[in-house]
């Protein structure tokens, strides 16, 4: 998102890691930004809320939508740990791109493996 000029200033956790303080921390961390879970985070919520927008019960703007959800609570990302994170993912991402033809492989043989099991199966 931030490579087509858009930032995100704060980020909205919904869904089932909504439950978990620990999970809110962790992505907080990892995105590096303020993280708000709502009151209410299931999708259902937000489906209800874009449905009224639909039939026009509510207005269609971000001001009418923030008055009508609450947040039961921020989350602040921890600078430390957000660095360590960054450095983290670097790291994943050079192993990940080292290891795509040993991985392309080992698919390969895994496949042979199926193939061969199968022809001998009675």
């Amino acid at each position: 998102m931030e490579a087509t000029g858009h930032v995100a200033e704060e980020i909205r956790l919904i869904g089932q890691g909504a439950r978990s303080d620990l999970w809110a921390q962790i992505v907080a961390n990892v995105l590096n930004r303020p993280l708000a879970v709502p009151e209410e985070p299931e999708a259902s919520f937000g489906i209800a809320l874009i449905t009224a927008m639909g039939v026009g019960v509510v207005e269609r703007s971000a001001s009418a939508v923030e008055s009508l959800v609450r947040y039961r609570t921020k989350v602040d990302p921890q600078p430390n740990l957000a660095v360590a994170y960054a450095e983290l993912f670097s790291i994943y991402r050079d192993a990940d791109a080292a290891l795509q033809k040993i991985s392309g492989r080992l698919g390969a043989f895994e496949q042979r493996q199926i193939q061969r099991s199968a022809r001998l199966a009675p």
